[in-house]
């Protein structure tokens, strides 16, 4: 996926992209890449992505879940609604991940 697909799907509302390019982030650089980032435009990028996905009550793949359980030490509801909120709250540690 290119940086400029999810940010395009940001402003287009597309729910599958965005989702996908949460995955993506959270996961960073185990799940897919984002070509043409870099680590202060997917820091931002996460931010909106999550800020997106705050209402989003669809099922997060378990992988990703795992990821976010796994950095934050907390157990969240298996939604990216749920995920989004953890990352933001856990924000100083999911701005080191994407950094990398």
């Amino acid at each position: 996926m290119y940086i400029e697909e999810l940010q395009e799907a940001l402003v287009d509302e597309r729910p599958a992209a965005i989702e996908h390019g949460f995955a993506t982030l959270v996961a960073w650089p185990d799940y897919d890449f984002l070509i043409g980032s870099t680590s202060d435009i997917r820091q931002v990028t996460l931010v909106a992505t999550c800020e997106a996905l705050a209402n989003d009550f669809r099922p997060l793949p378990l992988e990703i879940c795992d990821r976010i359980e796994d950095v934050t030490g907390l157990t969240i509801a298996r939604t990216y609604g749920a995920g989004a909120c953890v990352v933001l709250a856990s924000w100083p540690t999911f701005a080191e991940v994407v950094a990398l």
